[in-house]
C-alpha cells in the first residue's frame, strides 16, 4: 500500500481575504491585512498572528479611538 500525496491543481487560482489585526500590547487596532488560502486545503486560509476576519467596531460616538 503506498500513500500518494494529494498535490494541488496548478491551474486553480487561490483565494484571499481582508483580515483586521491588532496589537498584542493594548488589543488597539492596527490596520488590515491580507489572508492567503492554503493551496492544500481550500476553503482554509492562513491568518495572521493576532489578526480576525470580523471587523473592528466603531467606537462609540464622543470617545477616541486608540
Amino acid at each position: 500500500m503506498t500513500d500518494e500525496i494529494e498535490k494541488p491543481d496548478p491551474a486553480r487560482q487561490l483565494e484571499t481575504k481582508t483580515v483586521y489585526s491588532w496589537s498584542p500590547l493594548n488589543m488597539a487596532f492596527v490596520g488590515v491585512s491580507t489572508a492567503y488560502e492554503l493551496p492544500l486545503e481550500p476553503g482554509v486560509f492562513h491568518m495572521p498572528a493576532t489578526s480576525t476576519g470580523h471587523h473592528p467596531p466603531h467606537p462609540p460616538a464622543g470617545s477616541d479611538p486608540v
